[in-house]
């Protein structure tokens, strides 16, 4: 008779489960362990209530009753596997995922949940084993899919992922996040139209993920729909107004990459500046805010507008730091003592060691010379080539591949790192995640983004006297370091030079070439103007832009057509786009082209430097900031300041110049075979900042 009742009632308890009221559930089952206490199935669903009320060690308790009972169900593995999980429990949950696979080696569902629990952990290949195990049960189950697609992207093996998530839409077309990832995926790889096409595919399937509207809003930015974005972003923050990461996204998107005019620019700074005392306002009101949300969106272009932005970007370094105080499991507990015969231990924080312009300029001659250091290297991108080979038979010790900024942290961290040196902040979002924490006792940055970081957390900011001016310390929120000459020990380029098959180009090689190599944000409205006043006065020319893979390059080129329509000047006849060239070719074309038309505001540092190897002329003009004068500091340390401007109307007057007085250009070109060594292989920079950091350290 008790057996009965106890049979009716689960049948009753399990009849309430399976409609959703899970109280009068719950209340029956316990009726039934009044009845029949060592019921497993009574005990498994108990535990799974409970993991619904977030009473986790609860859930456990009945969950392993239910299992001493029955020690093969199946069901009851997976639901403590699960609750495992969710508490972090991960080697748990895996003890537990393993021993259904012995069970039921034939459940998708089983690798699955291993293959999450091991992804989880950290562990990629067992996870993959996991996936592909479960793929091969079930080759259209969607979810496995898309997640194995996740791990393909962690591994940095996009196309494998592309084409997971793909066959994840195949499988199951209403699925938003394969449509998400897969558009997260074409937005990294610049394929923003179809990026967007599928952030749109993810919304209509679900409306309601903040998510889904910040990638489409990101996206949209890119193609320069700003207007859109805009739309999108605060679609973002209407879903959750405790969002950060839309916040920030729509204050970095006042901020066009591509503007049309001064007003524009001014327009987008004022946008920008009251979106970040919002969003200032925003972080004080809402504490304990995910740091994760830090460095997603960055005011890059910021610095590609010919203005002093130290306020600005203090304003969003202090939001940057105030967030990153979240992460409270770090806090610096090493500082060396100056009596230490130990050596000092330098660490360098970088994406880009490989062939890179960061690297080239910046870090490989540093690395190669400075003695007496121990250079610790945090490679955090993911990109590796011949020349990270280099590095790493240069330094102490080479990191890579940590994966998240926390891991990163921890390990910077426990190197006891005695001055921390960040090349390039501002342009990748670990790096700024890791400069807005205090993990050495000096920090410093340097101009692999030529721009201060306006970040409270760093101390020093490594310039040129080349390259600065007079009073140059009030464009910095660090205190300035000026290094000799051009700051950096540059080793030329010994490679290949090859002939350029100017047909194959489109350029006409009877016609002067004036070489516009820079990339399409660095180029201004009023650089239409320069280009303008040059064709209507060298009358037959040709300026040779390149075609960068961004939306960037058509935008710049609708503007500058649109400015040569209006000034009565075919566009077609005057400007070229060419593909962008291997190095051997970019050489090749300088050698064939008459001057380098430098780019004002934002000067070009690597481009300048070839063109000297290639002894052609560069036309540069002279700024207020750093980023302007890269390619004039270049030219003053070799006593070439004819080709230097200070107005718009010099610059055009030296172009014309070069152009037209076959004797001025020869001129020039001597001195630049004269006095080129004097930029290379310079090691009095090294000399100064080991000099600089030995005193800081010490």
């Amino acid at each position: 008779m008790k057996n009965l009742l106890a049979s009716n009632l689960l049948s009753q308890a399990a009849a309430f489960f399976q409609a959703g009221d899970f109280s009068n559930s719950e209340k029956t089952y316990l009726q039934v362990l009044q009845q029949d206490p060592a019921n497993s199935e009574a005990l498994n669903i108990l535990g799974v209530l409970s993991a619904q009320k977030y009473e986790f060690s609860k859930s456990i308790e009945l969950l392993t009753k239910s299992l001493e009972i029955n020690p093969l169900s199946s069901s009851a593995l997976i639901n403590r596997g699960l609750v495992f999980q969710q508490t972090g429990n991960l080697q748990a949950a895996i003890k537990d995922f393993k021993l259904l696979t012995s069970i039921a080696p034939n459940n998708p569902q089983t690798f699955y949940n291993l293959g999450n629990a091991y992804y989880s952990l950290g562990e990629l290949e067992n996870a993959l084993t996991a996936y592909n195990r479960g793929v091969s049960l079930d080759p259209r189950n969607a979810a496995l899919l898309n997640n194995r697609g996740n791990l393909y992207h962690d591994l940095h093996r996009t196309a494998d992922a592309i084409l997971d998530y793909q066959k994840a839409i195949v499988a199951d077309p209403t699925y938003p996040d394969a449509y998400f990832n897969l558009g997260t995926c074409q937005h990294e790889n610049k394929e923003y139209t179809e990026a967007i096409s599928n952030f749109n595919q993810a919304i209509a399937r679900n409306p309601y993920e903040p998510i889904f509207f910040i990638a489409q809003g990101e996206s949209l930015f890119e193609i320069g729909d700003l207007a859109a974005s805009h739309e999108c972003f605060q679609a973002a923050i209407n879903l959750d107004p405790t969002s950060l990461e839309a916040q920030l996204a729509l204050a970095v998107a006042q901020i066009p990459k591509i503007y049309n005019s001064s007003n524009q620019l001014m327009e987008a700074r004022s946008g920008f500046a009251t979106k970040l005392r919002e969003v200032k306002k925003f972080i004080e009101k809402n504490k304990g805010l995910s740091p994760n949300a830090i460095g997603n969106n960055q005011p890059f272009f910021l610095a590609y507008q010919p203005e002093n932005n130290k306020d600005l970007l203090s304003t969003y370094g202090s939001i940057c730091t105030e967030v990153m105080k979240n992460y409270s499991a770090l806090s610096l507990v090493h500082v060396q003592s100056p009596n230490t015969s130990e050596p000092t231990r330098i660490g360098i924080v970088s994406n880009h060691i490989h062939n890179h312009s960061v690297w080239r300029a910046l870090l490989k001659g540093f690395i190669q010379k400075l003695q007496g250091f121990e250079i610790y290297l945090f490679h955090i991108g993911s990109k590796y080539d011949a020349e990270t080979e280099v590095a790493k038979l240069n330094v102490k010790k080479y990191f890579s591949n940590a994966g998240s900024f926390e891991n990163w942290a921890s390990i910077i961290q426990s190197s006891n790192i005695d001055a921390l040196i960040y090349p390039e902040i501002g342009m990748d979002k670990v790096t700024t995640q890791l400069a807005s924490l205090r993990l050495a006792p000096i920090q410093i940055a340097t101009w692999g983004h030529p721009e201060t970081t306006g970040l409270p957390t760093i101390d020093y900011f490594i310039s040129a006297e080349s390259f600065e001016n007079p009073g140059a310390q009030a464009n910095y929120s660090e205190t300035l370091i000026q290094l000799p000459n051009l700051g950096v020990h540059y080793t030329p380029y010994l490679g290949d030079i090859n002939k350029i098959d100017f047909s194959k180009l489109g350029i006409t090689p009877s016609k002067p070439i004036l070489l516009c190599a820079g990339s399409p944000f660095k180029y201004g409205p009023k650089f239409d103007d320069i280009l303008i006043e040059l064709a209507l006065k060298l009358h037959d020319c040709q300026f040779v832009f390149f075609r960068f893979p961004d939306p960037a390059t058509e935008i710049l080129k609708k503007r500058m057509h649109t400015s040569f329509q209006r000034a009565e000047l075919d566009p077609g006849k005057f400007i070229k786009h060419i593909p962008l060239l291997e190095t051997e070719n970019f050489y090749g074309l300088m050698k064939e082209s008459c001057i380098l038309l430098d780019t004002i505001g934002f000067s070009g540092f690597n481009t300048s430097i070839q063109a000297i190897e290639c002894d052609l002329p560069i036309v540069t003009m002279r700024g207020q900031f750093l980023r302007s004068n890269l390619a004039a500091g270049i030219l003053d340390q070799m006593s070439i300041h004819e080709c230097i401007a200070y107005s718009e109307t010099e610059y055009i007057n030296i172009a014309i110049n070069l152009i037209q007085n076959k004797n001025f250009r020869e001129q020039i070109i001597q001195k630049i075979q004269k006095n080129k060594f004097k930029i290379f292989n310079d090691l009095d920079p090294v000399n100064k900042l080991s000099d600089f950091l030995n005193d800081v350290c010490r």
